[in-house]
């Protein structure tokens, strides 16, 4: 969708309220998005696909053509866990800066900035489908403490051709092929980490999510002043069997400056952190912690002892 183009947007049927209200109340921490796969893995009336969704006492446009914008439709969140640790991690901090980088649809960035009044958000997305809802979204959720970044991070600034399954936009990746069917091409900028700081005006993050499918060890390089002077404090980043290459580039960056890695394990009732030094195949979610931080903040909650 161009940002010229007139928007439709409806409220949600009467079915999908209730499949949400059901699905919000079950007693789990984790399953409910498992769940809905399950019972409905798409929106069920598809002649006007962007939705009205209450969130913090906000109304957000979301656009449900796809897996991740209907689940966030219906659930209210998108890896809640995510959000869960980042929150945590922030739980004590009275102001500080998170980027969300890979935005997507900005559920994350949506559940911080509602969780945490103080943070100021910098949301990082290059798929230029995305940037409309997300500014228009960020806009309501912390109005005046967000910044919108419209390219990928990497280790030099240059233009690269992003992949999208039109099935699941978070799937976006520079490192899968786009002559697939049912996947479009967009040639997107990719710009230092340093700029972004510069440009946002608020300096090297405190905390960060990475979900970059696959080009997360360059983000972390990129990252590596930020990492230097230990401003960052937590980074939550994917890294599925595919990518076990990566996490030793990951490891080795990051323990050099004396931080931890946990891998993330959830049940259907709690997220929990374990101490790892290489990549466990059960295991697709990982936080970088600086050393000693986990135990003087919200994290401590979460670790395995």
């Amino acid at each position: 969708m161009s940002e010229g183009e007139s928007i439709r947007i409806r409220s949600m049927t009467l079915g999908e309220r209730l499949l949400s209200l059901g699905l919000r109340c079950l007693p789990v921490k984790h399953g409910k998005h498992r769940a809905l796969d399950w019972l409905c893995r798409r929106a069920w009336n598809r002649d006007v696909l962007r939705v009205w969704v209450p969130f913090a006492g906000k109304r957000l446009r979301i656009s449900v053509d796809e897996l991740v914008g209907w689940h966030f439709a219906v659930l209210h969140s998108f890896d809640p866990e995510v959000v869960e640790i980042l929150v945590a991690a922030a739980s004590g901090m009275d102001d500080f800066v998170f980027w969300d980088i890979g935005a997507n649809k900005g559920a994350c960035s949506y559940g911080v900035a509602a969780a945490l009044p103080g943070a100021r958000i910098v949301a990082i997305e290059p798929q230029s489908a995305l940037a409309p809802d997300l500014e228009y979204n960020l806009g309501q959720v912390c109005a005046g403490r967000h910044y919108l970044i419209r390219s990928g991070i990497g280790e030099q600034d240059e233009t690269l051709e992003l992949a999208i399954p039109e099935s699941n936009t978070g799937r976006a990746s520079l490192h899968i092929s786009g002559d697939n069917e049912g996947v479009r091409v967009e040639s997107i900028s990719i710009v230092r980490a340093d700029r972004v700081a510069d440009e946002s005006g608020w300096g090297w993050p405190s905390i960060v999510k990475i979900d970059v499918e696959g080009h997360e060890s360059a983000v972390i390089r990129s990252l590596q002043g930020a990492f230097v002077n230990q401003s960052i404090k937590t980074l939550v980043f994917e890294c599925r069997g595919r990518d076990r290459d990566q996490f030793k580039e990951i490891y080795d960056v990051v323990v050099d400056h004396d931080y931890v890695i946990y891998g993330v394990t959830k049940s259907v009732f709690s997220t929990r952190l374990k101490r790892v030094e290489q990549h466990d195949s059960a295991i697709t979610d990982y936080v970088i912690v600086a050393e000693g931080f986990a135990a003087a903040s919200g994290l401590v909650k979460l670790l395995d002892t």
